[in-house]
Parts: structure tokens; C-alpha cells; sequence
């Protein structure tokens, strides 16, 4: 990897940035376009590591595989939070903390 080139946090910080309002992403979805299909909780260690300095990445858009809302660690009320900001953007949440992915699940970059 040349000195210039994005590392892995700052590619899947590049493509929540890329999640559009209205919908949500899974963390293994942005661990594949950023080149580790398979570091899914990576993503999760990295949004949840976020600083204020940070707080425009929308970490909030993205969900665990089934669509749920898995923030692990932290108190109910950030799940909430983070529901509210859901519904806020129109992504109906459900009382079990569950979005629903056909619906609202992003489909990724279009080339």
C-alpha cells in the first residue's frame, strides 16, 4: 500500500459517508467494499471509536446482517439515539430494534 493510498478505516469511513439518508448498510457490506469481506466487527470497533471531530459520519445508518440495531457495550439510551435518528430519515425501526433490509437496505455504489 503506497503512502498516499486510503488505509482500512479510512475507506469504511469513506463509504458510510456514502449511505444515503433513508437507508442503512450492514457492517459486513462496508467491510466488502472496502476490501475485507469478512471484518465486519472491525467496522463496528471503528464507528464505535468515533470522535466528536467525526460526528457528520452518519454511524448511525449502519446495522448488523439481519437489521438489527447492535450497538454492544453501550447503554440503551445510544440505541435509541440511534433509532431516533432512523426515523428522522423515514427507516421505520421496529419495538425490537429491527429494520427492515428489503425495504430499507442501501444496495451499494452503482457504477
Amino acid at each position: 500500500m503506497s503512502k498516499d493510498s486510503p488505509n482500512f478505516r479510512d475507506l469504511v469511513l469513506d463509504f458510510v459517508q456514502q449511505v444515503p439518508a433513508g437507508k442503512v448498510a450492514t457492517y459486513g457490506q462496508i467491510a466488502a467494499l472496502a476490501g475485507s469481506p469478512r471484518a465486519g466487527r472491525i467496522v463496528g470497533g471503528i464507528l464505535s471509536s468515533l470522535g466528536m471531530e467525526e460526528s457528520h459520519i452518519p454511524w448511525w445508518r449502519i446495522v448488523n446482517r439481519h437489521g438489527y440495531l447492535s450497538i454492544k457495550g453501550h447503554s440503551a439510551d445510544i440505541k435509541d439515539f440511534q433509532r431516533e435518528l432512523l426515523l428522522r430519515e423515514n427507516v421505520q425501526v421496529n419495538d425490537e430494534y429491527l429494520v427492515d433490509l428489503r425495504q430499507f437496505g442501501w444496495q451499494g455504489l452503482s457504477f
